[in-house]
């Protein structure tokens, strides 16, 4: 298993991490993790708006979709969701950290990322499952087609920001 951490890792941060410049993917990535946040945070204020639930939830990004989960009957599915997009994101953070320090042995750094790549795809598959329960009681409540679920499931942000801001879907 400790080779396929390594080999994983190698393969990753030949690819993303040491080909490219640091600053570079540390401002993009950090751009569209924001960008994507604040078009989550504008839709759960319209859903939330939608579903008469409390507008102030949708600025807190983690504990929105939980809250969303709530409203929808779906606690759960919320709740897991929320504890992925923190999780994720701290292991993002910690990858960034150890990348930003020169001195690191590159079988360290290898390593490391291949931990990362494991962590985040095994957290995209839960976020994932407990999505396909929380976006189908969404899609009931709203009462719009099913064909819904698969926006949700490739962006949910963008989609929950169509859902918060399009007048013709109501709750």
């Amino acid at each position: 298993m400790e080779d396929f951490i390594y080999l994983i890792g190698r393969k990753a941060a030949d690819k993303v991490w040491l080909d490219i410049v640091m600053d570079d993917i540390l401002v993009e990535s950090l751009l569209i993790y924001t960008m994507l946040q604040v078009c989550c945070a504008f839709g759960l204020h319209g859903i939330f708006a939608k579903l008469n639930g409390k507008k102030s939830w949708a600025v807190v990004p983690a504990a929105g979709v939980a809250y969303l989960g709530d409203l929808c009957g779906c606690r759960l599915a919320g709740s897991v969701i929320a504890l992925c997009k923190i999780a994720a994101l701290v292991a993002a953070e910690a990858t960034v950290r150890v990348y930003t320090i020169p001195l690191f042995d590159p079988d360290v750094l290898a390593f490391h990322c291949g931990v990362t790549c494991i962590l985040l795809a095994a957290l995209l598959l839960v976020r994932t499952i407990a999505g396909c329960f929380l976006y189908r009681k969404l899609i009931r409540k709203f009462g719009v087609e099913r064909w819904w679920m698969l926006f949700f499931l490739l962006e949910p942000n963008l989609t929950t920001l169509f859902f918060g801001l399009n007048p013709n879907i109501r709750g």
